[in-house]
């Protein structure tokens, strides 16, 4: 018996038998066979890592950053991004607006195919850290000299959680009172002089509220829950807290439900039905039919952002900006703002972290 025998590998060991016995030409062609089948194989193993393996990489890395802006802001981030992937040749980003991303991100994460950059908002670093969607950048701000003394340190701590650094800032804000210097100057107010605290502006709101024949409302001085982006946080300007920073929740705090009270205080006294019907007719915020930019309202807590916004809808509006007032019995929360900010972070699985 003539044995001819090839080890492949992980494929295993070809083994070909040839009897001594058969007849010259069935040897023959068995002795042909062995190399044939030698070569069918290698051709074969060849070719399936052709297939399998990856193409070599030509040109620049393309890197998916996926963003929730539209509008001028979009237009504005997508400038940042020409001017990035003009600057070099080794990285191109690739922006798409993505809207519900706080969403569309968690499932993409999940489904094993999320973007290399995400674009979230600060409240969602919490979340997707517990939920291991996104990767500590820790590392990564060692490696390129990023540390917190390079920020404000109210914007690095959102993106830092339980001891690591999860997100870093794209637009950090603050926020402020916002009033209409018009309004005020039709009401009798004195356009230079903004309410420094909660009492003054309840009595400037009250001068500037205006009502038609039947008792509809046509302009309104402050409305609690306009924009009410902020109602979680009223209670900080009165000095509340929402937790003790450890283990338990201080929502019923004095200074809490003294807020809310000061905010049930104007459906009391300009008709809770009174006050949505009005802001029922209001536009949307991005849009002329902005309440405060179609001084319908006169005084709104809003951020940074809203300058932008007045340049881009109402750019005759005469406004101004102060510090948003405090309670007259507390001059120590004099200065009071929120801060927020949108924030990056890569997505566990991502392509190019």
């Amino acid at each position: 018996m003539a044995r001819a025998s090839l080890p492949l590998g992980a494929w295993g060991t070809l083994v070909i038998n040839a009897h001594p016995n058969q007849p010259l030409l069935g040897r023959n062609m068995r002795r042909l066979a062995v190399p044939g089948a030698i070569a069918l194989i290698a051709l074969t193993i060849w070719y399936s890592e052709l297939i399998v393996a990856p193409a070599p990489q030509v040109g620049p890395v393309h890197v998916t950053y996926w963003e929730k802006w539209t509008g001028f802001e979009g237009d504005a981030m997508r400038a940042v991004v020409d001017a990035f992937n003009r600057s070099q040749s080794k990285i191109h980003v690739d922006l798409l607006t993505i809207s519900g991303i706080e969403d569309k991100t968690l499932l993409a994460t999940a489904g094993g195919d999320p973007p290399d950059v995400a674009g979230l908002y600060g409240p969602n670093v919490a979340q997707y850290a517990d939920d291991r969607a996104i990767l500590p950048l820790d590392d990564y701000c060692r490696r390129y000299g990023i540390n917190a003394s390079q920020y404000i340190p109210a914007y690095w701590d959102i993106g830092y959680y339980r001891g690591h650094i999860w997100a870093l800032p794209t637009t950090p804000a603050s926020t402020a009172l916002h009033y209409n210097r018009q309004m005020f100057r039709d009401a009798g107010l004195d356009p230079n002089r903004p309410p420094r605290t909660i009492e003054e502006m309840d009595a400037d709101a009250a001068k500037i509220y205006r009502r038609d024949a039947a008792g509809h409302i046509l302009k309104a001085g402050f409305m609690p829950a306009e924009p009410g982006w902020w109602n979680w946080g009223w209670g900080y300007f009165f000095g509340g807290r929402l937790w003790d920073g450890v283990s338990r929740i201080t929502a019923n705090s004095p200074e809490n439900i003294r807020a809310f009270e000061w905010i049930r205080s104007y459906s009391v006294k300009y008709g809770a039905r009174d006050l949505q019907t009005f802001r029922s007719g209001f536009g949307n915020f991005s849009s002329p039919q902005n309440a405060f930019l179609s001084q319908q309202v006169a005084m709104e807590l809003q951020g940074v952002w809203m300058s932008n916004f007045i340049q881009m809808y109402s750019p005759g509006l005469d406004w101004a900006a102060a510090p948003f007032p405090y309670p007259a019995d507390r001059p120590d929360l004099k200065n009071s703002t929120f801060v927020d900010e949108d924030v990056l972070v890569i997505p566990r699985g991502a392509k190019h972290p």
